[in-house]
Parts: C-alpha cells; structure tokens; sequence
C-alpha cells in the first residue's frame, strides 16, 4: 500500500513538472542565442568607403562601397501613400479617405552582401526580389528620413519566404531606424541585449539604404533591417489562432486609438483608467469573430478589474490571469533603458492557450536613454510604475520585490556598466565610416537641439542636451547610462515601496490591534476606578 502511494505520488510529481515545462518551455526556449552583427563581422573594414555624402544623398554608384550590406529600393520613382492621417492632438489614427486603404506599392528590393565584406552598387546582388512596400510608423512617416515595411513575392505575387542576412525566414521585414536617433544605435542595443531576456523580441541587422530612381541611385542612410512583431516560428511562436478556442492565441498592441482597425473595448478603456486601447496584431481581422472578439474583451477586462481593485482580496489573484516574470522582466528592461514610450505606445502582449497572459516582445527604442525630444528624461526618477498596469502591480511589495530582485541579478551581468558602455563602444566602431556617412547625409537635422518645455509648463528650466558632433551624442548617451543605472542600484527599492498599498492583512491585523489595545486600555482605567472606589 505505502509503495502504491509513493508511486502515485511520483507519477503525479512527474506530470505537474510536464504541464510545466509544456507551459512555458516555448518562451524560454524562443530566448535564443542572438548573434550580434557587429561581432560576427568584426573582420569587416569599417573604414572602407567615403567618410562623408551630400546633403541631397547624392551619390557615384561606381565608387562607393560599404562593409554594410546594401539595400537597393527601385519604386519606378514613386513614393508610398501616406493613407493616414492624426488627428485629436495626434492621439487618433484614421484614414485620410476611407475609400483608399491600401498602402502597399511595388518595388524591386536588392540585397548586396558579399563574403569579402566590400560591397559596391553595382555588384551583383545576393538577392532579388520584386515585392511590395509601405511607409511605417505614427509620426515618424512623416520624418524625412522614412521608415518602410517590405514584403517579399514570389513570381506568381504570392508570399514569398526568405532569411535575410541570416535571420530566420520570412516574407514580412522592417526597414527602420528612426532619424530621431543621433547615436544610430539605440534599436540595436535593446533588441540585442533585451532580447537576450525577453522572448520573442525581433533580430536586427544594419545596411546602408538606396533609393534608385532610373540610373540615379540616392543615399538614404544607416538603416536596420528588422523582423517584424508577427505569429510565427522564429517569431512569436504561439499557437494558430482558433475562434472556437476558449483561451484563444492573440498578440495585442496598446498605443493611441486607431479608426483603421478592430478596437477593443475593455473595462478600464472604457472607463479611461488607463491610458491606450488594444488592437490586434494577431489574428488578422478577417478571421475574427464576434464572439472570439467578445471572450478576449472579457479576458482583459478580468484582468483589468483585478489590478484596478481597491479590494485587496480581489487584488491579489492578479497572478492567476498574468504571467508575472514577463511582466517583471518588462518593467526593469523597459526602466533600464529609459524607455518610457513603453506601457503606453508600441506596447504588445501575447497569449497561448497554454499559457497566460504575457508581456512583450520588445519594439521601438529610438527614444530611450533620453532622447524624447520635447522632455528631458531625469536620470533620477522612474516612470515605469506610472505606466498602464504598472501602476497598480507596483502596489504589491511582492511586485516591487521581484523587479528589485531581478534587476539586481542582471546589473551583474547583461546590464552592467561595463557590458553596457562596451557594446556601445564596440558597436560604434563596428559602423566606422558608414556612421560619418549617415550623419553627414542628415546633418541638419542630427544637429537639432533636444530640448525641454519652457517654464510656464511646469519645469521652471531649459536643459540644452547638445548633440552638435557625434561625440557628443555619444558622450550624453553614456552618461544617462551610468546616471541611471547608479541610481536606480542605489534607490529603486525605496521609490518602489512609496507605492505599495497597505494589504488587507495588513489593514484588518493592525485593526484588531488598535482594538486590543484599546480594550487593555479600558481595562486597566476599569482597575484603577474600582480601586479609588474601594479606597
């Protein structure tokens, strides 16, 4: 008998630790070896090809070379439709005219990469493909320096798959790299290194981008070819979405309202208790159901009712919705970096039917470490506990304590000083020449001065963050780095607690005290009048 229990014991310790690992093994696993370009190609002479380009991009095909891939982009001079437009102080995205909602025109996309790492123009290309493109981005296809989204085609015009410099197949790609970024490199090192962290995070590879109009070829700058945010193998590799499933698989963006796609309408959306509304990213809208709409509606807004709870007894079941690490390991990456779009913009979030509601992956960091051009970002406060959702884990000390935690194992290593500061270094050398190149095709606006809201908003001052050379953007990108990280390992635990809310334990233990107290009290003063009677 006693041998028959301990065998059904075993077997069912061996299931749990099964249900476990199938739970989460996918995530852990999707946190890949990510090479780093700049330390594959550490060969490479980054001091090949001219160190400078004219203002208007202009450029001898003949000549020039790069140890960066090429990327050629031949629309038949024709630009992509800017569809879009914002409106309600830019916060709502809508069609410019609902009758026209393709952005898609075609183009023939050339890839220049030769083992040599000395790439010309005029080489012949690795790869070619005729596809389609479209600008990309809320306010940034508006930059002159515009951003693209690139699907590939086969001959019959269906999607084609392809690996890209050595990233994992596909037929969707982004080609970005924000001009608001004067270092070239933020997107790169967060991808890179929080992408060693958080799941499903896309690979990034730099190129110097052309636009070819007939025999004219115009320089366009350092780009990065990026994966896109999709469902996927080798991107996020959740299940296909079922309509009928009761836990349906789904990625989700928070940012601004958008009229141009299904919105969801949640309960502290709705209620405007926090910032943002979710649309999908995943499934596409044609296989949407109402009803599928309706139960991912009820899920959020279950999970939503419980952060938003002043109950502590509700409160507390927040982890049996979430998936708490990915939550933590959001919140510090996103702190780490500075990078307080997130929570609000460009924010995604996934569920599998075998798991549970989860943050990431990780997009858009041209703005981290301090480079939000119309606010300085202080060194010496957080904003992540500000942020939607955020704001009422934060409240919990077992939160706060884990985040603390967690960003203390990784200040040993990925994001430590050193680590940090070193990639940086190694990754600028890496671009050489191409960065001159970059920096010099769009020297005026690299030359802009980032500044903070005038006085009669609140500040009460003007920070000046010079970027007049590129030293000096560098020199101020460091410093955030080190500014922040220092006190963040000095004061972290102690901004958090600020936030944490008084527990219902807590509530009803120091209740009953002040009661007990208050009876002892009333005690005593009951002995001390039955003695002055009796005297």
């Amino acid at each position: 008998m006693k041998k028959s229990m301990i065998s059904a014991a075993a077997v069912f310790l061996v299931l749990l630790l099964f249900v476990r690992v199938f739970r989460y093994g996918k995530a852990l696993l999707s946190t890949k070896f990510r090479p780093y370009q700049h330390e594959e190609d550490a060969g490479a002479d980054s001091g090949i090809g001219p160190d400078s380009m004219p203002g208007d991009g202009s450029v001898d095909p003949e000549s020039f070379v790069s140890h960066l891939p090429l990327v050629v982009l031949d629309m038949n001079g024709q630009t992509p439709p800017d569809i879009f437009k914002m409106v309600g102080d830019g916060q709502i995205r809508e069609y410019r005219d609902p009758a026209v909602t393709d952005p898609w025109i075609s183009v023939n996309f050339s890839l220049i990469q030769n083992a040599n790492d000395q790439n010309h123009i005029t080489d012949q290309p690795s790869f070619v493909n005729h596809g389609k493109i479209k600008l990309r981005g809320a306010s940034s296809r508006s930059f002159q320096k515009q951003q693209y989204g690139l699907k590939l085609l086969d001959e019959e015009g269906k999607e084609l798959e392809y690996p890209l410099l050595g990233m994992d197949k596909d037929e969707d790609w982004v080609l970005s790299n924000s001009i608001l970024d004067a270092s070239q490199i933020r997107n790169y090192i967060a991808y890179n290194l929080g992408g060693q962290l958080m799941p499903y995070t896309p690979e990034c590879r730099f190129c110097e981008l052309f636009i070819k109009d007939g025999e004219q070829y115009n320089y366009r700058g350092i780009y990065l070819l990026t994966e896109p945010v999709k469902q996927g193998k080798g991107h996020v590799d959740i299940q296909d979405f079922d309509p009928r499933e009761k836990h349906p698989s789904f990625i989700l963006v928070r940012d601004r309202a958008d009229r141009t796609k299904t919105t969801l309408s949640t309960w502290a959306s709705d209620t405007q208790l926090c910032y943002g509304w979710f649309t999908f990213k995943y499934p596409k809208e044609s296989l949407l159901t109402e009803k599928a709409i309706q139960r991912i509606q009820d899920e959020l807004s279950t999970v939503e009712k419980t952060l938003y709870s002043d109950d502590w007894r509700i409160f507390r079941k927040y982890p049996q919705y979430i998936d708490v690490d990915s939550f933590v390991d959001y919140f510090v990456i996103n702190e780490f970096f500075m990078n307080y779009d997130s929570g609000n913009n460009s924010t995604y979030y996934y569920q599998d039917p075998s798991r549970k509601l989860s943050m990431g992956p990780l997009w858009d960091y041209d703005n981290c470490w301090d480079n939000y051009k119309f606010a300085a970002g202080g060194a010496e406060y957080m904003v992540m506990p500000e942020r939607p959702w955020f704001e009422r884990l934060v409240r919990d000390p077992a939160f706060d304590e884990r985040v603390v935690r967690r960003y203390r194992e990784l200040r040993k290593g990925i994001f430590s000083e050193q680590n940090v500061l070193s990639f940086i270094d190694s990754t600028v050398a890496y671009l050489g020449n191409a960065s001159k190149r970059d920096r010099s095709r769009w020297r005026e606006v690299y030359k802009e001065k980032h500044m903070l809201a005038p006085a009669e908003e609140g500040h009460g001052y003007i920070i000046d963050r010079n970027r007049e050379t590129y030293a000096e953007e560098l020199v101020r990108l460091k410093d955030m780095v080190r500014g922040h990280g220092l006190w963040l390992d000095q004061y972290m635990d102690d901004y958090l607690s600020g936030f944490v809310t008084e527990t219902m334990e807590e509530r009803e233990r120091r209740t009953y005290s002040a009661l007990a107290l208050a009876f002892v009290l009333c005690f005593v003063a009951s002995i001390y009048v039955i003695g002055k009677r009796v005297k």
